[in-house]
């Protein structure tokens, strides 16, 4: 059960991470694209 509560946390603590991303603007050309930006920014995928 413990581990269940510390995946959750870990979850929780990267979707608050990843939030942080959202404002920053995204001058690349849209057709040209193949990573969203928090992708790129953290290197996951």
């Amino acid at each position: 059960m413990e581990d269940s509560a510390t995946d959750n946390d870990a979850l929780f603590e990267a979707t608050v991470f990843l939030s942080y991303f959202n404002d920053l603007p995204d001058a690349r050309q849209p057709g040209k694209v193949v990573y969203p930006l928090d992708e790129v920014c953290t290197g996951r995928r």
